[in-house]
């Protein structure tokens, strides 16, 4: 993640973003922002890169997490990236109105994936509630492990032969050269940058959801077609073209039942591919993609990539930054740049209980250099809200927010 960011060809940071109709006490969120960094002392480091194997640094002094003030400022700290080599790795901001207070808590993706902000934020809530009745009260610092072993201690030894083979071919289609079938994106500079959020109406996603139930398929299912399909309808598909996906998969759901050891990344993507063109409806998209990904879940689904991740933490990691620092750059040259879609699934209304619980909640996704492209999606009382990061170039703009509405419309 960190050699991604440094090169700027990710920016790796993630945000959950809330709406109260109440006001928070300002001091009391101060205090649970302090404590935070008691129960999870990694968020208080820094980043360190070092040849052979890079670290977490305490960090003397940490500045103040919390930050006050206008709309105006509220909207830039939305919009400003998160340095993990200075440290702390997470920040936050409240803009205190009249009619309910917004709140945002960003993250350095080197610290954690949006599974791990989520329990972030359930932990800055819960101490929150609990500061009320004992001010006294300082939380323990939780152990445990922050790495895919948590995972893969928990597997047959006869699943790693299958999970090795998996990751040879990931590994292949990410390095050779083929065409990708992708928005048409102009490589501009990853910063200065701003959020795009389209929201889907409860309604909407009850009716998406009865859909895919009909079909038996899952809403990535829909979602990962509709997607493909809006692809299809921006740029006519060129001879040699794959349609290819890249899909974000959350390890906590299947192996370790929604919950890791520690605050961490414990998240990979499976490329979704579909060499042969559909030009069929939705419903014959459903189920080109419903079988690709039900094969691919009958063998160990998502953890090539994380196999991956942890061959590459045993070789020296000036090593692993020389490889991904040509690889990516090589792979946007040749236009084989998959574009990339995450479900962040539901927000945990409980979890997110302050005083109250927000009245609205989104996740935003961390940001790909285009022509690299990486939306997702999260829901918060029925509704659903679809990000993206987008360059602050008008024209690029554009095309993503004009996808983005071909995307909504392709849903049932």
């Amino acid at each position: 993640m960190f050699i991604l960011n440094s090169e700027h060809i990710f920016e790796n940071l993630i945000q959950i973003e809330m709406k109260f109709d109440c006001n928070l006490d300002r001091q009391r969120l101060r205090r649970s922002l302090e404590l935070i960094l008691v129960k999870y002392p990694i968020a208080g480091c820094r980043f360190v890169e070092d040849k052979k194997k890079p670290y977490f640094e305490t960090l003397p002094e940490v500045q103040e997490i919390l930050r006050t003030g206008s709309a105006e400022e509220y909207h830039a700290f939305i919009n400003e990236p998160v340095y993990p080599e200075t440290g702390p790795l997470i920040h936050a901001f409240l803009d205190e109105a009249p009619d309910g207070d917004r709140f945002a808590i960003k993250a350095s993706h080197v610290f954690c994936d949006v599974g791990g902000l989520k329990e972030l934020t359930a932990a800055v809530a819960g101490i929150y509630r609990r500061l009320e009745s004992d001010r006294s009260y300082v939380p323990a610092e939780v152990d445990g492990s922050r790495g895919f072993d948590q995972v893969f201690r928990q597997l047959p030894l006869l699943a790693y032969p299958k999970i090795f083979l998996n990751c040879l071919i990931e590994m292949k289609n990410l390095i050779v050269p083929r065409f990708t079938h992708t928005l048409p994106l102009k490589e501009v500079p990853l910063r200065p940058f701003e959020f795009i959020r389209k929201n889907i109406p409860a309604e909407r996603v009850s009716g998406i959801l009865s859909y895919g139930k009909k079909h038996d398929a899952t809403l990535n299912d829909v979602f990962l077609a509709a997607f493909n399909k809006a692809l299809l309808r921006f740029q006519i598909l060129k001879p040699g073209c794959s349609v290819r996906t890249a899909f974000t998969v959350d390890h906590r759901i299947w192996s370790l039942k929604g919950s890791a050891e520690n605050i961490c990344s414990l998240s990979g993507f499976e490329l979704i591919k579909i060499d042969t063109p559909f030009n069929g409806n939705l419903e014959e998209t459903v189920a080109v993609i419903n079988g690709i990904i039900r094969k691919r879940k009958s063998n160990f689904f998502g953890l090539n990539q994380a196999l991956g991740v942890m061959l590459f933490s045993s070789i020296p990691y000036a090593w692993t930054k020389l490889i991904w620092s040509k690889l990516v750059p090589y792979g946007i040259r040749s236009g084989n740049t998959p574009s990339q879609i995450s479900n962040y699934s539901s927000i945990d209304e409980e979890k997110l209980t302050f005083d109250r619980a927000p009245v609205k909640a989104w996740i935003l996704t961390p940001i790909a250099m285009t022509p690299g492209f990486s939306p997702a999606f999260s829901s918060y009382r029925g509704e659903i809200t679809v990000s993206a990061g987008v360059p602050m170039i008008p024209a690029e703009k554009a095309k993503i927010g004009l996808f983005l509405d071909l995307f909504i419309e392709e849903l049932p």
